[in-house]
C-alpha cells in the first residue's frame, strides 16, 4: 500500500514539473494541482515585491538612496513648515485663531500689539503686503517667531506625515494592490494621491534592478517548492 502510493506521488511530481512552465505562465488548461501552485508562486513574487518597495520608500524617505539608485527631492521649507504637523502647533494656532491672529500664532500678545500697531501705520503708504513686512522685520528684531522659521528646518521623513501611503505597500492591508493575473502580478497602491506623489518622488523604476529580481525570484523559488512539498502530502 505505501509503496503503491510513493509510486503515484513520484507519477505526479515528474507530471507537476513537467508542466511547471505552462502552469506557470497560465497557458493550457491547468489541473486543480497545478492552479494552487501557479498562484502561490506568483502570489510569493508579488508579496516579495511590495516588501522591497516599501523597504525602498523608507530608505528615500529618510533622504537615502535606494537599490535602483533613486533619491527623492527634499520638501521645500514651506511644506515642512506648514504642511506637516508639528507637536503642539495645532493647539497654538487654535488659540492664535481665537484672538484673531491665526497668520501669527507664535507672537505673544505684545509682540502681535506691535505688529499690528506698525502695519496700521503704514498700510495706507506702503500697501499691504509692503507694510506686513515692515511689521514682521520689527517684531522679529523683539524676537518673535514666524512657524516658518520655526518649523521649515525641522526633519521630517517625506511621505510619512499620515503613514497611509507607506501602509498601503503592505500586501493584505486595504489600501494595497495585489492582483494575481494569468501570467503575470500586478502590485502597487490604490492611495488616490499615489500618482501624483510617485510622478515627483518614484516608489518603483520603470525596470527592476537585478538585486530585487533576485530576491523576487527566490521568494517564488521558496514558494514553489513549499507548495510542491504541499501538494505531495496530499
Amino acid at each position: 500500500m505505501d509503496q503503491a502510493r510513493a509510486t503515484t506521488n513520484r507519477q505526479q511530481l515528474r507530471e507537476l514539473l513537467a508542466n511547471l512552465p505552462m502552469l506557470l505562465s497560465g497557458r493550457g488548461n491547468p489541473t486543480t494541482s497545478g492552479e494552487r501552485i501557479r498562484t502561490s508562486t506568483l502570489k510569493a513574487g508579488a508579496v516579495e515585491l511590495l516588501s522591497i518597495i516599501q523597504e525602498a520608500f523608507i530608505t528615500k524617505a529618510r533622504g537615502g538612496t535606494d537599490e535602483a539608485g533613486i533619491t527623492w527631492k527634499p520638501l521645500d521649507p514651506k511644506t515642512v513648515a506648514y504642511g506637516r504637523r508639528h507637536p503642539g502647533l495645532a493647539s497654538v494656532r487654535g488659540q492664535a485663531k481665537g484672538k484673531k491672529r491665526p497668520g501669527r500664532p507664535l507672537l505673544t500678545d505684545a509682540q502681535d500689539s506691535v505688529w499690528r500697531a506698525i502695519y496700521a501705520q503704514n498700510l495706507r503708504r506702503l500697501g499691504s503686503a509692503e507694510a506686513a513686512g515692515l511689521a514682521w522685520g520689527v517684531v522679529k528684531g523683539m524676537g518673535g517667531k514666524t512657524i516658518l522659521a520655526s518649523y521649515g528646518g525641522v526633519t521630517v521623513e517625506i511621505g510619512r506625515d499620515t503613514g497611509r501611503l507607506l501602509n498601503s505597500l503592505t500586501a493584505g492591508t486595504p489600501d494595497s494592490l495585489m492582483e494575481i493575473l494569468r501570467n503575470s502580478v500586478v502590485v502597487g497602491t490604490n492611495v488616490e494621491y499615489a500618482g501624483y506623489f510617485h510622478a515627483k518622488r518614484p516608489l518603483w523604476p520603470d525596470r527592476l534592478p537585478e538585486v530585487w529580481q533576485e530576491r523576487v525570484a527566490q521568494a517564488m523559488a521558496t514558494a514553489l517548492m513549499q507548495a510542491l512539498a504541499q501538494e505531495m502530502r496530499g
